[in-house]
């Protein structure tokens, strides 16, 4: 471990390079996952289609809830490395742990009680049976989830992005192969969908609690002899992780929105084109996010060892990166539509609302860029909160735009997609100067310290 942390430390733009390949590999495999499940659902009809782009929005918050605790706790982690604090660690990270199963307990209660009526606020009776078998599979398994996402934070803090990455595609092909098997041989249809990725969950867990419990040679290790209660770590780590899952609860949210809206400006079609060209735009833009990743591990260690200046230049080179990964990204989106789209429907009316907005999903490639990386970035300095407003200046922005431009500019459905990627904008713009003013407090109170 010692030479992947030294190896941040003396070459973090490399690091930042390298660190990010595995990840996006694994970004990859979960989102070929995500197109391969939205392929073989689209088999079952329109209703499912749309269903699953509901779940896909909800789904992002129920992973994210996991990796909200994983990011929160790595964040911590990769700070008190740079800083060479190691004592403390085993102890925070079984923090989390407890914090995981108060959570589950939490949402499966939840569920249980109020999932049905839930659902019912966000979702069109048709769609409301689909969603719901789908979440309750979910909710079952939620530790499974929650711990395997948690774990592949914990390696990523280290610097170990190899071996999290191989585990986690191996659940990934898992999930494909179980997938197909449950939704077609054995026609459970979206339960199946559902019940493969749970299965598959389990399988990833078992082999993080080996490594942690067994093989013992990270500096993170589950020892239960390291846990000391303290309200101030659960306070700290609540901190940092409480606004990521709150930041895609309201990205679930922004989501469902513009969905409601395009049922109200726009027909059935236009909707299922939405959830196609969405879901391939997610896929596309995996080396990016695999890049804003590994730039929280490399920003984190760099923060950790009050070098302020250069957390600002790693920003920069990913940003500067991510824009030039975004220009092959859209020439592939542009040249090889027609074979893409021909995966999910041989509706014309769909393909031809595809090929209508495709270059707005392009412009908002582009400003995905930017928030992913700040976003990351304020994560990894300890500001998850800071990450969490930026979201809801994107959902306010959701809300006010859609007044102005459906309701009394009556601009309809391109009213929807001028707000999708105007709020976008605002939330970049946003994101960006919060972390620049940050770290400029950091390096004033740096400065004027007594050395």
């Amino acid at each position: 471990m010692n030479e992947k942390i030294t190896q941040i430390q003396d070459n973090p733009f490399k690091s930042l390079l390298l660190l990010s390949i595995p990840i996006i590999l694994l970004l990859f495999f979960n989102e070929t996952y995500t197109i391969l499940d939205t392929y073989f659902l689209s088999q079952l009809g329109n209703d499912v289609v749309i269903a699953f782009g509901y779940i896909a929005n909800m789904y992002y918050f129920y992973n994210r809830s996991g990796k909200g605790l994983g990011r929160g706790v790595s964040s911590m982690i990769a700070r008190l490395i740079g800083a060479k604090d190691y004592e403390n660690i085993n102890n925070i990270v079984l923090h989390g742990i407890l914090l995981i199963i108060i959570i589950t307990i939490f949402s499966q209660i939840t569920f249980a009680l109020f999932g049905g009526d839930i659902l019912k606020l966000f979702i069109g009776a048709k769609q409301v049976p689909y969603v719901y078998i789908y979440l309750e599979c979910l909710c079952i398994f939620t530790i499974f989830i929650f711990l395997s996402e948690y774990s592949v934070e914990l390696l990523n803090s280290e610097g170990d992005t190899k071996l999290s990455t191989a585990i986690m595609t191996l659940g990934v092909v898992l999930n494909i192969i179980l997938d197909y098997i449950f939704i077609f041989p054995c026609k459970l249809g979206i339960l199946g969908g559902s019940l493969g990725t749970c299965l598959a969950y389990v399988i990833t867990t078992s082999i993080f609690l080996y490594i942690y419990l067994i093989r013992k040679d990270h500096i993170v290790e589950f020892k239960l002899s390291d846990f000391k209660f303290d309200t101030k770590i659960i306070r700290e780590i609540l901190v940092n992780a409480i606004p990521i899952s709150l930041d895609s609860l309201v990205v679930t949210l922004s989501g469902l929105l513009i969905i409601t809206q395009l049922k109200n400006f726009a027909p059935e079609f236009a909707i299922v084109a939405f959830v196609i060209i969405i879901r391939i735009q997610m896929f596309l833009f995996t080396p990016v996010q695999g890049l804003s990743r590994s730039c929280n591990i490399v920003v984190g260690h760099l923060f950790g060892a009050k070098r302020f200046k250069d957390t600002i230049k790693q920003l920069h080179n990913s940003i500067l990166v991510s824009l030039v990964m975004n220009i092959v990204i859209s020439l592939i989106l542009i040249l090889f539509l027609n074979v893409i789209l021909s995966y999910f429907t041989n509706q014309a009316n769909v393909i031809s609302e595809v090929r209508s907005i495709l270059y707005i999903i392009i412009i908002d490639l582009f400003i995905f860029s930017s928030i992913f990386n700040c976003n990351q970035s304020l994560v990894a300095v300890g500001r998850s909160p800071y990450s969490f407003y930026s979201v809801c200046v994107k959902f306010i922005t959701n809300f006010i735009f859609i007044v102005v431009f459906c309701y009394l500019l009556n601009f309809g459905k391109i009213g929807i997609l001028i707000t999708f990627v105007g709020s976008d904008l605002v939330q970049s713009i946003f994101a960006y100067g919060i972390f620049r003013w940050f770290i400029s407090k950091e390096i004033k109170k740096d400065y004027e310290s007594p050395t």
